[in-house]
C-alpha cells in the first residue's frame, strides 16, 4: 500500500496552474474536472488535462484525475 501524504488538487481548466503544480513535491497531483471548473469550461478542461496528463506524473508521483459525478452526464466523456 502506498502512503499518500500530500495530494495536490489543481483546476483542470488552468494549464498554467497544472504546469506549476507538476514541479511541486506532492505525492499525487490531481487535476480537477469537477468543482473547481465552471460549467462552461468543463469540455475545455477535459481537453487540457488529456493533453498535459503525460507530463503531470513522474518521478514516482502518481497521477489521478477527479471526474464529475455520474449524475452530471459528463463522466463517460471524461473517461
Amino acid at each position: 500500500m502506498d502512503l499518500i501524504r500530500s495530494p495536490l488538487f489543481v483546476p483542470g481548466n488552468r494549464p498554467d496552474m497544472l504546469q506549476k503544480a507538476a514541479v511541486q513535491p506532492a505525492d499525487v497531483l490531481i487535476p480537477d474536472l469537477e468543482d473547481s471548473v465552471p460549467p462552461g469550461e468543463k469540455v475545455k478542461a477535459r481537453e487540457i488535462v488529456a493533453r498535459l496528463a503525460p507530463s503531470l506524473s513522474g518521478e514516482g508521483r502518481k497521477g489521478k484525475v477527479r471526474l464529475n459525478s455520474l449524475g452530471t452526464g459528463l463522466t463517460r466523456g471524461e473517461l
